[in-house]
């Protein structure tokens, strides 16, 4: 072990500086947009919003909205009651940590247009702030809430106002007349019938148009001419079971073809033949009533476990099905019993899993979308009802895990979004910045407390929970916390969690005596009785920070870097060769341990053949079933995507019956999907790398660090690099050339792989000399006591007389 000491600890202690805030814009561009909107029982349309000109505070500066009701023909103006109000949420859209929009929310009552058929009526936004103004279209939409569906509104003498959305005008209220009309409709056998007017050519052909331009026959009776207009009846074939939408549409004569719309403000009286529905500009869509689900109310739990309460109805044959929320990284599902057609159920957003915790977790953040599926299989779509979007969609409800918002998505889905529990005032840049200033600033007791966090709070993992084990059964006397970056993350039995971003994060890191992670700690402001050790997440093969090639060189970023080593009180290095690329890379001159790597402790130690067989059960493989694990590293683009694994069916039909465990990165969390199929199995969530490695008879990876600490297994590893050229290149760089000394096969193509992985003992005995030296080199002391050794150096009293 070398404990170095080669500088002060006052050092990190000392006060950095703040990076300067970038120069305000000039306050030439303004933005409008349009958050909720529903006609009144008044009749009017009231909406909700945000306006504001970029780089200019409302918080400050008085402002003013008004909207306008403009015709387009003649110029007429009619102003809207507008009144202004308090938003948070508008800096977290504006996304400008520099200047505050709160105030330049507002709400509208948009009156009844007084026009005739054929005018138009722009919604006009006007933004007085200072002296200055802005006037413009209200362009800005929030399409999965009620702004997204507004219905149309009937006026006396049939016609109707449609809000439309134009490219250039945005959101315009429409009055018109149509040309085809339906004032009821009914079922006759296997035929639906609607009374219908057509005004203009007589009509002679009715139509059902679907999905692709798709068209199925019906037939025009009884057309009589009455005052003006054509009177018939529209019979149409009902749709079949798993045809998808329809709409009826009329031909007139003359070749013309117009859809339907419907007269009247309620849509037609539900049928159970039939399920019809419609549209915000008061077309009629057709669906066989077995092809979906409909929610008619929604209302988020969020008092215990977080859930949903959903109302609606299903197909009336049904006496159940199974409701999942379907989510980038896991799902959840609930059996729904379903009584005369209706259901009530509650769907937890939450679940359990023994890949990471055996108690119910809050599902992680994203969007889910929502499906049912019948005991034989068959898939129904989801639909909100419109009364369901009027009450519930769009709104934001916060609860101490999650932040709750149901939406509508393509073809009226329910869908749910799901957020940190972070306050409104805290998700914005700008409301960070202001809660960083009050932690600064704010005064702290010491508490005799370890503060963790690893990959930036998206796992409880790494050497940190190494440390925190140990000191676990050294020191139960001490407070444990982790930082996590959202409440699905599931941290050790007996410690505490706070989302990052929140006050309870801040003042945990404020007043803990240690900080252990294992990546850069944002936002942290280093006490003179704190001690933060940072063990970082693995040794090197792509270059870092100040070594990086540009991004290394430039200036600001220098200072971060800097910034960020000088906090440092002690660096966990696994071998010589990591402690001399850190200190290149962060330009570190400070104490560090070199005593192996926490995290691969498990690898040698004595219960590692138990821990294996448990891990398998965990994961359901048989204690015989071979197993290769893939897991990359990131690629830093904007897909953030785990790279795609080496085929799995050739690698079944080179090594036989297999599963390939694909474990992507943390930094793909947010924006990843699982990786399904045959033989696969996504471990991306599974807590512990460490623990995979128990139960993999191969590695397969990229640019990993976890090459350095598969090595201690001294099982086969593999390097699947299509892209090698690219990323040792110009996009990352390497400290040493892989291909000449990896310890296995450096490779291109899934064929090459499977061909490699296909006799494990002939590759074993091809790199031993390779693997041998690899060890030597890049982990030489991960003999099971690294932990003990940080442990002891860092907390001494904890050692045992």
């Amino acid at each position: 072990m070398r404990w170095v000491l080669e500088r002060s600890r006052a050092l990190s202690r000392g006060l950095r500086a703040r990076r300067p805030s970038a120069p305000p814009p000039p306050p030439s561009a303004w933005a409008a947009a349009l958050r909720s909107a529903r006609w009144s029982p008044a009749g009017g349309l009231t909406v909700g919003g945000w306006a504001y000109v970029e780089g200019v505070d409302t918080a400050t500066v008085p402002t003013a909205v008004r909207l306008l009701l403009v015709d387009a023909a003649t110029g007429a103006t009619v102003e809207a009651p507008t009144a202004g109000r308090r938003d948070p949420e508008v800096n977290h859209v504006a996304a400008d940590p520099d200047h505050d929009y709160a105030a330049g929310a507002f709400e509208a009552d948009l009156p009844v247009p007084d026009g005739a058929p054929g005018s138009d009526w722009d919604v006009r936004v006007e933004l007085q702030v200072g002296e200055r103004q802005w006037s413009g279209p209200l362009t800005g939409l929030f399409r999965r809430g009620t702004a997204g569906w507004i219905a149309r509104r009937l006026l006396p003498g049939g016609a109707q106002v449609v809000p439309t959305w134009l490219p250039e005008r945005g959101l315009v209220l429409r009055v018109v007349r149509r040309q085809v009309t339906a004032r009821s409709a009914s079922v006759d056998g296997d035929r639906w019938t609607l009374e219908a007017t057509v005004t203009g050519r007589r009509p002679v052909e009715a139509h059902l148009v679907g999905a692709g331009g798709a068209v199925l026959g019906g037939e025009v009776l009884d057309a009589e001419k009455d005052e003006g207009a054509w009177r018939a009846r529209l019979r149409f074939p009902l749709p079949t079971a798993r045809s998808g939408d329809w709409e009826p549409h009329v031909s007139l004569a003359g070749g013309t073809r117009r859809p339907v719309h419907w007269s009247e403000q309620d849509g037609p009286p539900p049928s159970s033949a039939v399920t019809v529905v419609v549209t915000p500009s008061g077309k009629l869509r057709l669906t066989h009533p077995d092809d979906e689900v409909v929610v008619d109310d929604v209302a988020v739990d969020l008092e215990a476990q977080p859930g949903l309460h959903l109302r609606g109805r299903a197909p009336s044959h049904l006496h159940g099905f199974s409701l999942d929320l379907v989510g980038p990284r896991t799902d959840s599902a609930v059996q729904v019993q379903v009584v005369g057609g209706r259901f009530e159920v509650r769907v937890p957003l939450c679940a359990a899993s023994d890949l990471w915790s055996s108690d119910p977790l809050p599902l992680p953040i994203g969007t889910y979308r929502s499906e049912a599926t019948t005991p034989d299989g068959e898939v129904l779509h989801v639909r909100l009802a419109q009364e369901a979007v009027d009450r519930s969609c769009g709104r934001w409800t916060f609860g101490p895990e999650l932040a709750v918002r149901p939406e509508r998505g393509a073809r009226g889905r329910l869908e749910v979004r799901l957020a940190p529990p972070r306050a409104p005032e805290e998700w914005s840049e700008l409301g960070q910045r202001r809660e960083d200033e009050a932690y600064r600033t704010r005064t702290y007791a010491p508490e005799d407390a370890v503060f963790f966090e690893s990959f930036l709070g998206k796992r409880a993992a790494c050497n940190p929970l190494a440390i925190r084990n140990e000191l676990a059964r050294r020191r139960p006397d001490l407070r444990r916390v982790w930082g996590v970056f959202e409440s699905s993350v599931p941290v050790p039995p007996g410690d505490e969690k706070v989302v990052i971003g929140t006050r309870a994060w801040r003042d945990a890191r404020g007043s803990a005596r240690y900080v252990v992670t294992n990546d850069w700690l944002r936002r942290f402001e280093h006490r003179a009785f704190q001690t933060y050790v940072q063990t970082w997440h693995g040794t090197p093969l792509k270059r870092l920070a100040l070594d990086r090639r540009p991004r290394g060189l430039d200036p600001d970023y220098r200072r971060l870097v800097r910034e960020e080593a000088a906090r440092w009180d002690v660096l966990v290095s696994q071998s010589a060769f990591m402690t001399g690329a850190l200190r290149s890379a962060y330009g570190y001159d400070g104490p560090i341990l070199e005593v192996g790597y926490p995290r691969n402790d498990i690898l040698t130690a004595a219960d590692a053949v138990d821990r294996a067989r448990r891990v398998r059960r965990r994961l359901g493989l048989a204690d015989d079933a071979p197993v290769v694990l893939y897991a990359p590293t990131w690629r830093e683009d904007d897909e953030r995507r785990t790279p795609r694994p080496p085929d799995p069916e050739t690698l079944v039909a080179r090594m036989g019956a297999m599963t390939l465990l694909v474990r992507g990165h943390a930094e793909n969390i947010r924006k990843d999907r699982r990786i399904e199929g045959p033989h696969v199995l996504d471990v991306t969530l599974y807590p512990d790398v460490s623990e995979l490695f128990l139960v993999a008879d191969a590695l397969v990876t990229d640019y990993s660090s976890l090459m350095f600490d598969f090595a201690v297994t001294g099982r086969p590893i593999v390097f699947f690099t299509p892209d090698l050229d690219d990323y040792g290149g110009d996009l990352r760089g390497f400290y040493f050339p892989l291909e000449e000394v990896a310890p296995g096969p450096v490779l291109r193509s899934s064929e090459d792989v499977a061909d490699a992985l296909a006799d494990l003992p002939a590759l074993r005995e091809d790199y031993r000399a390779a693997y041998t030296a690899w060890q030597e080199r890049f982990v030489p002391m991960d003999d099971g006591g690294a932990t003990s050794r940080v442990v002891d150096a860092v907390w001494p009293d904890s050692i045992a007389s």
